[in-house]
Order: C-alpha cells, then structure tokens, then sequence
C-alpha cells in the first residue's frame, strides 16, 4: 500500500478506539503508527542491488514487530508534544494499533509481506486488493478529515467500517475468480498445479487469472467476475516458466545468475518467464502491463559477457513508456465499456469444443 493509505488507515483505527483518551491526538499517533513500518525503504541500500525489494515488507511489517513499532512511533511525538505525556501509555496503544493495521494492510494486496516472521520466513498475500486502490483509501481520507474538524469519533468507525466492507468484498471477488480459473483449466484439459487471482491496478473490477499447469507452462486470463450480471473472461496468453536449469550461464557469470535468480524466484513466488522470447530478460509474472498478458512491470536483465556485475534489476513499465500508456487505456475501456473479446464461460465452451481437437 502506499504511504497515504498507510496513515490514514492507522490514524482511523487507532481514532477510532481510542478517541476517549486521547481525542485528535488518536489521529496523530496512529496515523505515525501506520506510516512507520515502511521506515525499511531507507535501508534498501543494504539490499543486493539486483534485488533492491528483499528487506521491504520483511521484519517490520511481521506481528512481532507491532509492539516495537507502536514504540518507536510514540515516542518522538510524545517528546514533542508534552501535552499527550500524561497518557503515554494511550499514546503507545494509539500508535500499536496503527503499527498492527499495516502489516495486515499489505497482505491485502498481491505483493505480500513476511507477517508471521520468525516463526514462518515466507510472505502472505490475500490477493484482495490493489497496491493502489482510490476506493479503499478515499473514505478513510474522508473520514480522518470529518473527524478532525468535528471531533467526534463516528467519522473514522464509518469510514474504517466501509474501507473493512470494501476489503470483504475483494475476497468475494478473488474467490469467484478462482473458481472461474478452475472453469478454464478445466475446459483446457489443464491441472492447476497453483494458482493466483490478482486484482489489476486501483479497482477490484478486472482480475487477473495466473495458473501453473502440470507441464510447467502458465496461462494468464483477465476476468470480471459479475455481482449482479455473468462474469466475463477475456482469454490471455501461455508462456513457459522458467527454472534455474533453463538459464543462460557461463563459467564467468552463473554463479552470480543463479544467487540472483535464487532470490528474484522466491520474490515472485515462482512466478518467472522470459520476457518476450528474451532469454536474456525475466519477468516477474505475477504484474503485467496487460491483463490478460506477460507484459512485466519490472525484472531481471542478464548479461553474462559484460564485465562488470551480469544480472541487474529493471523497470520494463518506465523503460515502455507507450506500453503502459496503451496498457492503461485498454484497462480503463476494460472497466468502463468491455469489448467483443470479452465472453461469459460458455461462449468458450462452445469455441473450444468446435476446434478439431475440441
């Protein structure tokens, strides 16, 4: 999630409990609670330059931490503001609830977060909601407003209730995906060895399907699946996973390769493939530009011959700069107005069953 939602998610919660004691200030201290966690950006330069994302969402956001984090929040503030010292063990309170709504926040969303750390050194991911999604955020920017100038409580409880509602609507929505994934690979003739569903940026309208088969190929669809109308599928592509012993190495660079690619296959939770045929580019899979495609946000690129450090991290969305102008047209006409390449699962039913080897 991102910082604003970080803090006004904190500042609604930590407000709306503990609004008795501390009044306005609820909304100061949890609101810092919120925000704090994401304090591990500032050492990404502590990470390998080809992975600069593998300390974030790490220790900090765990359920270990809140406590500790509800510490650090409360106790610049309540050095600065002496008002508040008095109820200094509300203030910590105020900024452990903020701490505790944030690591929860981003498992949320598809990118995950290593919640349970020590005790399970692996990230969670509920796949409910976008990294970036107005809807989520707007009431509770509303509701932390309503309450400072009103001073009342009621605000933010709405506000963090709507928010909470809109949450378990996403898991309805993930959960229909899936079982229309389920309806695909079985009109493929496909096992699904695992399988994601993946809201597409700011909405929980348009998903995107991601399945491994028992061959090893995965297959991406875009899905609306429908509240009151039928869900629509927009069929997608397959590509290749790919493993360590598919690389291109040589006797130079592949021990490097292979400590890069160990780490980038277990961030994308094995979720890799070349990036348009490039044998040279992977893709982390799990985001694309296009929906119903392999058109990665970002991944490695390998170049074993050159001198100096062979695989680096990189940003295919900044480098396509047109691609992803497309990709957000298309999404939006996608959400406003589906085209022809939409179909209910019958439809392709029927299609498939009317090829030759149907």
């Amino acid at each position: 999630m991102d910082p604003i939602t970080h803090t006004v998610f904190g500042a609604a919660a930590a407000h709306g409990i503990m609004h008795n004691k501390l009044g306005r200030g609820a909304i100061l201290f949890g609101g810092a609670g919120g925000l704090l966690l994401d304090v591990d950006v500032f050492w990404g330069f502590l990470a390998d330059p080809a992975l600069p994302w593998e300390h974030h969402r790490h220790f900090t956001h765990a359920l270990a931490f809140i406590p500790i984090g509800g510490l650090l929040a409360a106790a610049p503030l309540l050095l600065i503001f002496k008002r508040f010292r008095p109820h200094a063990f509300s203030a910590w309170l105020a900024a452990t609830i903020g701490c505790a709504t944030h690591g929860i926040n981003d498992t949320f969303t598809s990118f995950g977060t290593y919640l349970f750390w020590p005790f399970r050194n692996e990230r969670v991911s509920w796949d409910v909601i976008s990294i970036i999604d107005p809807l989520f955020t707007v009431p509770l920017i509303v509701g932390v407003v309503i309450a400072l100038i009103v001073a009342k409580a009621w605000p933010t409880r709405i506000a963090f209730a709507i928010s909470l509602m809109y949450v378990g609507l996403g898991f309805v929505q993930n959960q229909r995906v899936l079982h229309t994934q389920q309806q695909l690979a079985d009109l493929r003739g496909h096992d699904i060895v695992r399988g994601r569903a993946m809201p597409s940026f700011g909405n929980i309208v348009v998903w995107r399907s991601l399945y491994e088969d028992s061959h090893g190929n995965l297959h991406a669809d875009a899905v609306r699946p429908g509240l009151l109308g039928p869900t629509l599928i927009r069929t997608g592509e397959t590509r290749r996973q790919i493993m360590r012993e598919d690389l291109p190495l040589d006797a130079v660079a592949g021990e490097r390769i292979l400590e890069v690619f160990e780490g980038f296959d277990a961030f994308t939770d094995g979720y890799v493939a070349y990036v348009h045929g490039d044998e040279h580019a992977l893709g982390d899979m799990r985001y694309s530009m296009d929906t119903h495609g392999f058109q990665p946000m970002w991944g490695l690129q390998l170049t074993p011959t050159n001198g100096t450090d062979p695989v680096h991290w990189t940003s295919f969305a900044r480098d396509n700069g047109d691609t992803r102008r497309e990709a957000l047209v298309d999404l939006w006409q996608d959400l406003t107005d589906p085209d022809e390449q939409w179909r209910e699962i019958d439809a392709i039913k029927d299609e498939i069953a009317s090829r030759p080897d149907g």
